[in-house]
């Protein structure tokens, strides 16, 4: 019996049969990968952890016909904390939603399982504002899928932006206001310069920044719009009451 060993985070959990679930597995080695737990839907299971959304471990898995059975998990974190925490679990859920629209069967994303565990522990463990996450987390998923943000210049006519500034949520495009389009949204010269420190800053030293929740939730709006354009789907999370 063929058996391979993976380093990963559960996304999804789904009850299969009576006392089964299969899940799903954000893997370094990977990619994605769907297993089935077995006799996890026991009160009494070993493994039943490892049917929890957002549990961190070493899988071993056993190669049947029909896919993937675990057979052990040693777990290495659970962030079980994301639960203490209404506002910090939705966060984190959100995290998921952005990596499952991310994640094509077959390819392997080191860079974003990596940027994807430096969220969860900034969340769970730091005490970083979880807006600031959310919207670094973004960004570099858009860098990540090609289409990075660029901050120099209008990105139509390359002039320097002088006054009003636009962000374009089709293209992705910072434009000045004799290139903006109907799809172009206006943004202050304190959210721009915000969302290019954020840009410009790693995950683990975001806590220095600084910036009002309103600031940090309108570029979080509009982000979301064009990663919905770039992944062809809407992002169910992320909803903000104005």
């Amino acid at each position: 019996m063929e058996e391979l060993k993976i380093t990963g985070i559960v996304l999804k959990s789904v009850n299969y049969g009576e006392k089964d679930k299969i899940i799903t597995i954000f893997s370094l080695e990977l990619g994605k990968v769907v297993a089935t737990l077995k006799g996890v839907n026991s009160s009494n299971a070993k493994l039943k952890f490892a049917s929890q959304v957002f549990c961190f471990a070493e899988f071993v898995l056993a190669k049947k016909s029909n896919g993937y059975v675990v057979t052990s998990v040693n777990l290495i974190d659970s962030f079980y904390d994301l639960t203490l925490d209404y506002d910090n679990f939705l966060m984190a859920c959100a995290l998921i939603e952005l990596v499952e629209l991310s994640l094509v069967d077959g390819e392997t994303y080191e860079n974003l399982f990596v940027l994807l565990l430096k969220s969860l522990k900034e969340i769970t463990y730091n005490n970083t504002n979880t807006k600031l996450v959310i919207t670094k987390f973004m960004l570099s998923l858009l860098k990540y899928m090609g289409y990075e943000i660029q901050f120099e210049n209008c990105q139509r006519c390359n002039l320097p932006i002088m006054n009003k500034i636009y962000f374009d949520v089709i293209s992705g495009d910072m434009l000045c206001e004799n290139c903006k389009t109907y799809t172009s949204y206006e943004i202050s010269k304190q959210e721009f310069a915000i969302l290019r420190i954020i840009n410009a800053t790693k995950m683990e030293n975001l806590k220095s920044i600084k910036s009002s929740n309103e600031v940090l939730l309108n570029l979080i709006k509009l982000l979301k719009l064009n990663l919905q354009e770039r992944f062809n789907k809407k992002i169910k999370s992320l909803n903000f009451e104005d």
